[in-house]
């Protein structure tokens, strides 16, 4: 697979913390790295990671704090300079 998404935990009280993982297979067309959540309250946040094609790292790590009560689902994309090369998404929710 060229790319994974791993999130912890999986079902947490509100205000939650998550961590999701994600893992990049090596390649030279890698260049951008996206992650986000987005939950059902309005509650959306993301981050781009530059990637330095296969010298990139494999594992990448983004933790978001402060999530309301409500379902979510947690993506990530992998870009080359212009189109998506993957995605994944994975749902959670905060009690």
């Amino acid at each position: 697979q060229r790319l994974q998404l791993a999130i912890s935990p999986a079902v947490q009280y509100s205000p939650g913390t998550i961590q999701l993982t994600a893992k990049v297979s090596p390649n030279a067309d890698n260049r951008v790295l996206c992650l986000a959540i987005d939950g059902d309250t309005g509650f959306y946040r993301s981050s781009c990671i530059t990637l330095n094609a296969e010298q990139a790292p494999i594992t990448h790590q983004l933790r978001y704090r402060g999530l309301p009560e409500g379902q979510y689902k947690a993506s990530a994309e992998l870009r080359d300079n212009s189109q998506v090369l993957a995605q994944v998404s994975h749902p959670f929710q905060v009690l």
